[in-house]
């Protein structure tokens, strides 16, 4: 009977760490254009069943799974976010997403 309850333990232990994923539901930039020296806000929401790591890649990291900032303009840019939580099994689940502002030529 406990070599039974081990095996349902590390069975239900596997299953949890296997369905670990996180959900980008969203990353934007507002407005996508703007004049040079002017500000965009980047907006994101992650979601993960385990706590998860976010950053803006170059501009941020260490930020909450929700969010925004704003960005001052000075080129267009391609803004990444990317998360990344741990698994049980100490592997990594990571998602990534981009957006863009354009900075108007003058």
């Amino acid at each position: 009977m406990k070599k039974l309850l081990i095996l349902i333990a590390i069975l239900a232990f596997t299953a949890s760490c296997s369905t670990l994923s996180i959900q980008m539901k969203e990353f934007t930039a507002t407005p996508q254009v703007v004049e040079k020296g002017g500000k965009t806000t980047l907006r994101w929401n992650v979601a993960c069943t385990e706590p998860v790591s976010v950053e803006i890649v170059g501009i941020a990291k260490d930020l909450p799974a929700q969010g925004e900032m704003e960005v001052i303009m000075n080129e267009s840019t391609t803004f990444t976010l990317l998360a990344k939580a741990k698994k049980g099994n100490g592997k990594f689940v990571s998602g990534k997403m981009s957006t863009r502002c354009e900075v108007k030529k003058e």
